[in-house]
């Protein structure tokens, strides 16, 4: 997989938080960032699959490609193209504001990457791995 870093949120939070904004007077015209915690690659989510869910994700690739890979593809592959501006890029960015004014909590990254990941594998999105 490609050098790309991300943040998140579960939905459950960021319902959470859109809740905690609505009822509070001192968030009154303020933006809040929701993310879960420091940036990730796909990487460190594909580690962890792979570490929480176990066999579920035997086909949740565990490596990731160099960058110049990458680039010598995306002169052939549209999809590896559109994220050759993201390669490598890391953006920082911090929900202490809505933690400190809202009081606010999200869950971990690992409990948000398994239930996403059991959750699709329950509604059948993807398949579970029979081996």
């Amino acid at each position: 997989m490609p050098r790309i870093y991300f943040g998140m949120v579960d939905v459950r939070d960021l319902a959470d938080l859109q809740i905690r904004v609505m009822q509070d007077e001192a968030a009154k015209m303020q933006r809040f960032l929701a993310t879960g915690g420091e940036v990730l690659s796909m990487l460190d989510v594909a580690l962890m699959l792979r570490r929480i869910i176990g066999k579920t994700a035997n086909r949740v690739p565990a490596k990731q490609y160099p960058d110049w890979v990458v680039r010598l593809s995306a002169l052939f592959n549209a999809q590896a193209k559109v994220i050759l501006p993201q390669l490598g890029v890391i953006r920082r960015s911090s929900s202490e504001k809505a933690r400190s004014l809202l009081r606010w909590r999200p869950r971990s990254y690992d409990e948000t990457v398994t239930d996403t990941a059991r959750s699709l594998v329950r509604q059948g999105i993807v398949k579970s791995d029979p081996a």
